[in-house]
C-alpha cells in the first residue's frame, strides 16, 4: 500500500495539479486553446493495447480503489483506538501514529481523486 501511496503522491498528483494550474492562470486566447487541447489530449489518451480504455479511466479506477482501501483502514484504526481506550483507558501512541498516517493517506487519495474526477 505504501508504494501505491507514493505513486499517487509523486506521479499522479503533480501532472494534474500542473495542468489545473495552467488552466487557471489567465493567458492569451491562442495559448489558452492550446492548453485546453493539451489537457484534453492527456486525459483522453488511450491505454496501449485497448481501444476503448482511456488513461483517465485507469487513473480513476486506481484512485478509487486506493480511496476505498484507505477509508476501510481509517475505520479499522478508529475501532482499534476505541477498543484500546475502553480497556486500558488510553490509546497507545503507535495506534495514534498509524491512524494519523492512514488519515493522511486518505486525504491524499481524496485530493488526487478530486483532481482527476
Amino acid at each position: 500500500m505504501v508504494t501505491l501511496q507514493l505513486f499517487i503522491t509523486y506521479v499522479l498528483i503533480p501532472p494534474a495539479g500542473l495542468l489545473l494550474l495552467l488552466l487557471i492562470i489567465p493567458t492569451p486566447e491562442c495559448l489558452q486553446t492550446a492548453l485546453v487541447r493539451l489537457v484534453q489530449g492527456v486525459l483522453d489518451a488511450h491505454i496501449p493495447g485497448s481501444p476503448n480504455a482511456k488513461f483517465i479511466y485507469g487513473v480513476n479506477a486506481i484512485l478509487l480503489a486506493s480511496f476505498i482501501n484507505n477509508t476501510i483502514a481509517v475505520m479499522s484504526y478508529d475501532e482499534r483506538a476505541v477498543v484500546q481506550k475502553e480497556y486500558f483507558g488510553d490509546v497507545d501512541t503507535h495506534i495514534n501514529a498509524m491512524k494519523w498516517r492512514t488519515e493522511r493517506n486518505w486525504w491524499i487519495a481524496l485530493y488526487a481523486l478530486s483532481l482527476y474526477a
